[in-house]
């Protein structure tokens, strides 16, 4: 039976490897596998939500192993450590509690069909003092971070009878300007001084740096694994590459941006290749669709642009409308994942949600 291992579950990852559990797991006509480090799956353009208290993380996040169990696949939790193109097999570092004591020893893992699915992290570009100085939005638990120093920020405020102020900097839309942050705050290359008790970095992305020279596959400046227009690695055509990890060149020469609509139409193709390929049949290039950009700022308001490969320039929407376009997006997440009538039913636990639960999560 073909062994399909998917590594990482994210957006694109974890709606590639549930189709193709439905599909072929439940089928039995390929093992699948998902891998990643963490036990449960939130959508990572809701980290913002989590980190300021207006989502619940506990309520919203799904389990990979319930996941994967009701959809025809198996999970493994683990890290990748590396991979042996020769022998189609990867290893998954050993995993240690708080504690330092050992819960699983390495592991070998062995794949017909390889798809890389890691995603993204900051990218600091190496400007002295962000490492250590600075709260990236990564995943829940530095969301979680943001959130407590948050609070505890507050609390000291308190304590002072309200006497003050919390200073929150946020870098980013480039980060051309910052030279430095410490303790303090940031430092501009002109030498001001910007006043921060919490510092957040939102400066770019780049592959996780384990990548840069993993089984001599071809990468670029930021780690990405470079791909063919049928997303497979240039070195190896039984390795697939989706999402954020993905160094994807268009017709037009324009690289593919690193964004959740990416990921999610990458793994619809990345699907159907699998399967073209599994029944000896031609594989067809991914074409990027831009429909636009969105910033959603929580329930506040939402800004962006749509049907941005649909026009020359671009529709400018905000406030109410954008807030719903935002909010569809998640929602075809959620369909992809859970089909329509669970998604209704989640969609109506959340309004309950709404009179039952506070609007805040503060502790």
């Amino acid at each position: 039976m073909t062994k399909i291992i998917v590594v990482g579950g994210g957006a694109g990852g974890l709606e590639l490897a549930t189709k193709l559990g439905r599909t072929l797991g439940r089928k039995r006509r390929a093992e699948i596998t998902l891998v990643d480090k963490n036990s449960s799956h939130l959508w990572k353009p809701l980290l913002h939500e989590v980190a300021t208290g207006s989502m619940d993380e506990g309520v919203d996040a799904l389990s990979y192993r319930a996941h994967a169990k009701n959809h025809g696949f198996d999970f493994q939790m683990g890290t990748l450590w590396d991979i042996d193109r020769d022998q189609k097999v990867i290893t998954l570092a050993p995993m240690y509690d708080e504690n330092n004591e050992l819960l699983m020893p390495e592991r070998e893992l062995e794949y017909d069909i390889l798809v890389m699915a890691i995603g993204s992290t900051s990218n600091d570009f190496n400007t002295p003092g962000v490492r250590d100085n600075c709260i990236f939005l990564d995943n829940p638990k530095q969301a979680h971070r943001f959130r407590r120093e948050m609070n505890n920020e507050f609390m000291r405020l308190h304590a002072k009878h309200g006497d003050g102020s919390v200073d929150i900097a946020i870098v980013g839309a480039g980060a051309t300007g910052v030279a430095k942050a410490d303790e303090e705050g940031l430092e501009t290359k002109e030498g001001e001084r910007i006043h921060a008790d919490i510092m957040v970095w939102a400066a770019g992305i780049k592959a996780p740096d384990f990548l840069k020279d993993i089984a001599s596959l071809e990468t670029n400046r930021i780690n990405q694994l470079e791909v063919n227009n049928t997303l497979q690695t240039t070195r190896d055509e039984n390795i697939f590459v989706i999402g954020d990890c993905a160094a994807c060149t268009q017709e037009d020469g324009s690289k593919v941006p690193p964004r959740a609509q990416s990921a999610h139409q990458m793994a619809s193709r990345c699907f159907s290749n699998i399967v073209a390929k599994l029944n000896g049949r031609e594989l067809k290039p991914y074409v990027f669709k831009d429909h636009g950009s969105l910033v959603s700022l929580s329930r506040f308001s939402t800004v962006g642009s749509l049907m941005g490969n649909l026009t020359k320039g671009s529709m400018m929407i905000e406030g109410r409308i954008a807030r719903m376009v935002y909010i569809s997006l998640y929602r075809m997440h959620q369909i992809a994942l859970h089909g329509y009538v669970k998604t209704g039913l989640m969609m109506l636990v959340g309004r309950i949600n709404r009179v039952l639960r506070p609007s805040l999560k503060l502790h």
